[in-house]
């Protein structure tokens, strides 16, 4: 296996879920990614995401997908609880907040509630939590 290859699925290693921008810090050709899914190294899971497909899958997978396409944004309302275990409400969609002249992510999976906050509404309190490992 070459030594691009090695980097790469030592990223996914490390970062849970990999971006295809993560790899470009490689100096990895983009194109390695598309050979290792078809070698069963990794696994797509969307538009610009991969992970091992040895890795387990946590009930936070969607949260942590979320998480990664967009940094800017926080989990909240009833994805934030969840995570939280102080609900068992389960929703479908992963609620996000974003700046309020922010852009809102676009993407089919996972279905995604966007609310726009500013200011305090959208600072109080937030924590940094470790998706990958979640």
């Amino acid at each position: 296996m070459s030594q691009h290859a090695e980097r790469i699925l030592e990223l996914a290693r490390s970062k849970g879920i990999l971006r295809t921008r993560d790899v470009d810090s490689t100096g990895a050709p983009r194109a390695l990614l598309a050979s290792l899914t078809d070698e069963g190294r990794l696994l797509k899971l969307g538009r610009g995401l991969y992970r091992l497909p040895d890795r387990p899958a946590s009930e936070y997978e969607s949260f942590a997908e979320v998480a990664r396409r967009n940094e800017s944004g926080v989990l909240c309302l009833l994805s934030a609880l969840r995570f939280h275990d102080l609900t068992t409400q389960q929703s479908s969609d992963v609620w996000l907040a974003i700046p309020h002249k922010g852009r809102a992510p676009r993407f089919d999976y996972p279905p995604l509630r966007v609310v726009r906050m500013s200011g305090p509404a959208m600072t109080e309190g937030v924590e940094i939590a470790d998706l990958a490992s979640a």
